[in-house]
C-alpha cells in the first residue's frame, strides 16, 4: 500500500530540495521543524471480495457471473478518513442453442469495475470494524 500510496504522490522520498540551507557560522541553531504528516507514517486495509454478481434477465443465459474484487484504502495514522480505491471482475460463459446478441454456441459475459472514494473508518482498533463510505463506481 505504501508503494500505491508513493505512486499516487502522497508519499514521496527526501530530495536534496527538502534539505534546509545550513545557518550561518556563529549563528544559533533553528529549532526542529513541524514534522510532516507523512512523518507518522500511512495505515490502510485490503480486502478481497470472491462471489456471485446478480445481473437483470437481459443479460440471461449469463445472468449470474461469479466474481472477484479487491478494495485498499489507505490514509496517514491520525485520520478517520481514507482513500478508498477497488476492483471487481466479474464473467460467465454458458453454451446456447437459440442467439444471444447474433451468436450462438459458446457465448460469455465479462465486465470489469472500478471503484474510488473515501471511507470513514470511526474505531480503529476492533474485531469488528463499522465504516461508512462513498464514492463512484465506473
Amino acid at each position: 500500500m505504501i508503494a500505491l500510496a508513493a505512486a499516487l504522490g502522497i508519499l514521496r522520498p527526501a530530495s536534496a530540495q527538502d534539505t534546509p540551507p545550513a545557518p550561518p557560522e556563529g549563528a544559533p541553531p533553528a529549532p526542529p521543524a513541524a514534522p510532516a504528516e507523512s512523518d507518522d507514517g500511512m495505515t490502510g486495509n485490503m480486502e478481497f471480495f470472491i462471489g456471485q454478481a446478480y445481473l437483470t434477465d437481459y443479460f440471461a443465459p449469463v445472468d449470474e457471473p461469479a466474481s472477484f474484487g479487491f478494495e485498499i484504502d489507505f490514509a496517514p495514522k491520525k485520520s478517520p478518513v481514507h482513500v478508498a480505491l477497488g476492483m471487481n471482475f466479474a464473467g460467465e460463459t454458458k453454451s446456447v442453442t437459440g442467439t444471444y446478441f447474433g451468436e450462438t454456441g459458446k457465448v460469455g459475459a465479462g465486465f470489469v469495475e472500478f471503484s474510488a472514494g473515501f471511507v470513514w473508518l470511526p474505531v480503529r482498533k476492533s474485531f469488528v470494524r463499522p465504516y461508512i463510505g462513498g464514492g463512484v463506481v465506473r
